[in-house]
């Protein structure tokens, strides 16, 4: 994804400019390579470690875009806009067999709790109660920080 960060500060309104995002992917898949990143950080961007990204894998990273910013369980239920943030953020961070997992449990976690709304305190609670403890303390750090909004 994409923004016209000098016209669009406030990164609201992305710029559909697949070839440079293209470009900008494979130098991303370059850097990463430079530095031995971990292969659970291609994961998590949706890339392939020691693959060149084409024009198909930009099309699927935008569906899966398209997806997390508009998930089902986001319509179903009402949201504390800072609570979307968070949720986003989680299935951002997790791995795509963890995003099915997690979104189930949330909701599982939401009916349970007999809540009429999803809120930043819910969302604080279901990572400590159900996010593994290798995971929870980046994910409750990310999430909080981007569940801040304008």
């Amino acid at each position: 994804v994409l923004y016209h960060i000098t016209e669009d500060p406030d990164q609201k309104h992305t710029v559909d400019l697949p070839k440079q995002e293209k470009r900008m992917a494979n130098a991303l898949i370059a850097m990463l390579e430079e530095s031995d990143c971990p292969d659970e950080i291609y994961e998590r961007l949706g890339l392939k470690k020691g693959k060149e990204v084409t024009d198909e894998d930009i099309s699927r990273m935008h569906q899966r875009e398209t997806v997390l910013k508009y998930p089902n369980i986001l319509s179903t239920y009402a949201w504390d806009e800072e609570a979307v943030n968070m949720y986003r953020c989680v299935m951002r961070l997790v791995s795509e067999d963890e995003r099915k997992i997690y979104s189930d449990d949330i909701e599982k976690y939401f009916q349970e709790s007999k809540k009429t709304r999803v809120s930043v305190c819910f969302m604080e609670q279901w990572i400590m109660c159900r996010i593994p403890k290798k995971q929870r303390d980046s994910l409750l750090y990310f999430a909080l920080l981007n569940s801040r909004v304008n």
